[in-house]
């Protein structure tokens, strides 16, 4: 009689996201917050979420993420209070 083996494997994953556009990522003053931090577009920062663009602009409307928006209309969102949301 043969003895039966069981085999369970387990795989655990972390996501890690990776900004390799050095223009996606701007450093200047969040004009809510006061401190400088790093500031992108909402598609990069739905990357980084795991997110939609919509949800991004959802967080932003709800006032729960900083943003900075120039009269050449250009957004970026600020990535402190986007990793402080997602705790």
């Amino acid at each position: 009689m043969k003895a039966k083996i069981r085999r369970r494997i387990i795989s655990e994953t972390k996501h890690i996201a990776v900004v390799t556009n050095s223009t996606a990522l701007n450093v200047f003053p969040c004009e809510i917050c006061g401190e400088s931090s790093n500031m992108v577009t909402p598609l990069i920062a739905a990357r980084f979420a795991y997110v939609s663009t919509r949800e991004i602009y959802r967080s932003i409307e709800s006032g729960k993420t900083h943003f900075v928006e120039f009269s050449d209309r250009q957004l970026f969102v600020c990535l402190k209070t986007l990793k402080e949301e997602q705790k």
